[in-house]
């Protein structure tokens, strides 16, 4: 009914989900050996419905975002824009944090990185994703993963999220 939720709340500014078709389950998950970081994106089916979930995966450094991590993630909404089985989208991030924003560590990469390579663009993909993107955030949301967060249609905060743009 309309009281019903895809997104099932396990606990303060946590999202949880039953995998559900495990085949699905494993549509793109893309790692980087040097910092441990990924994108997981796992989908499954909700109420006759199937959900996308998108998750920041570098909780050890409350989801700061890594050149390859916003490569993963660009990557991963394109995929997503292509998918016409998928009928939303949740993205989130491990742990305690949304994000908090670009790794400066990994700073000199990220923006080094060409202005015009919408290929690798987090939000132009978003942009070309014709299902709605939700977005859920808990911890920190800092700059960078302000910026994404900014770029999903709806936003749901949990009572720990806090933003912040830096610049």
């Amino acid at each position: 009914g309309a009281s019903s939720s895809l997104v099932k709340p396990v606990g303060p500014g946590r999202v949880g989900t039953t995998p559900v078709d495990r085949r699905l389950a494993t549509m793109s998950t893309t790692t980087t050996s040097a910092s441990n970081a990924r994108v997981d994106v796992c989908v499954e089916e909700q109420e006759g419905k199937k959900v996308a979930l998108v998750t920041l995966h570098r909780p050890q450094a409350m989801n700061a975002l890594t050149y390859e991590m916003l490569c993963a993630l660009a990557d991963a909404f394109r995929k997503l824009a292509q998918d016409r089985s998928v009928d939303v989208v949740v993205l989130t991030g491990a742990g305690d944090a949304f994000s908090a924003g670009i790794d400066l560590t990994a700073a000199q990469k990220v923006f080094k990185g060409d202005e015009d390579d919408l290929h690798n663009d987090v939000l132009h993909q978003m942009e070309r994703c014709e299902v709605p993107i939700v977005g859920a955030v808990h911890g920190a949301c800092i700059t960078g993963g302000l910026e994404i967060a900014l770029g999903c249609d709806i936003l749901i905060a949990s009572e720990a999220a806090f933003f912040m743009d830096t610049h």
